[in-house]
């Protein structure tokens, strides 16, 4: 005999895949949850010095036990809304989940800049097991950086702030579905077009230095849910 003992296979009993708005899911058996959470993008701004891109959402990943009949309950973050003609981006919204013993894992929405903030802050999270900054948005002329290991590009500049990544795990294999945060938006230039928009999931939006064009919508989050038992 060689002693080691045999690898437990999984059967999923259930999964959930929330990209907006709230919802929840409930064990029909005990089982083990996999939670992957991501936070809302941030926007670009809009003309000079303005222009800074949106912070991409963090990501976390979580696991917990649970019984029959428990309950996991979520609040995707919104992506924020594309800018007001020169003006500064707005954040995105926080992605929230809820565990069965009534605690709280946290997912933040990206920060777009600010006149006291020359980038656009990534978004952290707190709570998981394993918790990722989303990438920062670019300050004017400077990319927007990666969400990290797992998570999407920054985007370009073209003087503009190019947005920030957001924060995934596509270096998790999960049954086929991508967990990879989305690519920051890339910047525009005086007398160019609006901001590009962040990529799905969480990723920030490029900034414009054209006051009369719009700063780039940042991606909402997402919550992913996966129930599974061992035999």
């Amino acid at each position: 005999m060689s002693g080691h003992k045999p690898t437990a296979a999984l059967e999923l009993v259930g999964i959930a895949d929330g990209q907006s708005g709230a919802g929840s899911i409930i064990a029909a058996k005990p089982c083990v949850a996999v939670i992957y959470a991501i936070g809302g993008g941030a926007s670009g701004g809009s003309g000079s010095p303005r222009e800074i891109g949106g912070g991409g959402g963090a990501a976390l990943l979580k696991t917990v036990k649970m019984a029959k009949g428990q309950t996991i309950s979520w609040a995707v973050g919104a992506g924020a809304a594309a800018s007001g003609l020169a003006t500064y981006g707005f954040d995105g919204g926080d992605t929230t989940v809820t565990l069965p013993n009534g605690f709280v894992l946290t997912a933040g929405g990206g920060k777009a800049g600010s006149a006291v903030s020359p980038t656009g802050n990534g978004g952290m999270a707190r709570g998981g097991d394993v918790n990722r900054a989303g990438g920062a948005g670019g300050a004017s002329g400077s990319a927007g950086t990666s969400g990290g290991l797992g998570g999407g590009s920054g985007g370009a500049t073209n003087a503009g702030g190019g947005g920030g990544g957001g924060a995934g795990f596509s270096d998790v294999s999960s049954i086929g579905l991508s967990l990879a945060g989305g690519n920051g938006g890339a910047g525009q230039p005086v007398g160019g077009s609006d901001g590009g928009a962040g990529s799905t999931f969480g990723a920030g939006g490029g900034g414009t230095q054209n006051g009369a064009k719009q700063g780039g919508a940042g991606a909402s989050g997402r919550v992913l849910v996966l129930l599974a038992r061992t035999f």
